[in-house]
């Protein structure tokens, strides 16, 4: 049977379908493009109830946004209060263990920069990761 024997309602249907997956492809390769782009792999917020236990949370937000809420067991540690707090983070942290960096918002810039001083400063060659979306993501989703 050729495509053009199908009824009408079959074809529209199968064209439509066509092209909704057009945007759909093109958001996965964008997404998987961007998603390492720095270095640092993404771990989007649903991961958080399956891996709570097996991580370092690593909040750097500020330290009254970090004190009003923050992912249970989480670790306070804004770039700009580095070299006072980098200290209670290594006593915490062990050789081996994820690490998952968050800000406040999908803009990831500020757990990016603490990623990064973790891996060159702190010598954590692995298992460092950005949360995708930040404390926002993880908030309205919290068990």
């Amino acid at each position: 049977m050729s495509f053009s024997r199908l009824p009408a309602s079959v074809r529209q249907a199968a064209l439509l379908a066509c092209l909704a997956a057009i945007p759909a492809v093109g958001s996965f390769w964008w997404h998987r493009a961007h998603r390492e782009r720095d270095g640092f792999p993404r771990m989007p917020a649903a991961g958080i109830p399956a891996w709570r236990e097996a991580i370092v949370w690593v909040d750097v937000r500020s330290p009254d946004a970090f004190r009003r809420s923050a992912l249970p067991g989480a670790i306070n540690l804004p770039e700009n209060a580095w070299n006072e707090k980098i200290d209670g983070f290594l006593d915490v942290w062990e050789p081996g263990k994820m690490i998952v960096v968050y800000g406040a918002t999908g803009d990831e810039s500020a757990a990016i920069g603490v990623a990064r001083r973790l891996k060159k400063e702190a010598n954590i060659a692995d298992g460092i990761m950005i949360l995708e979306g930040g404390f926002e993501a993880w908030e309205p989703a919290k068990p």
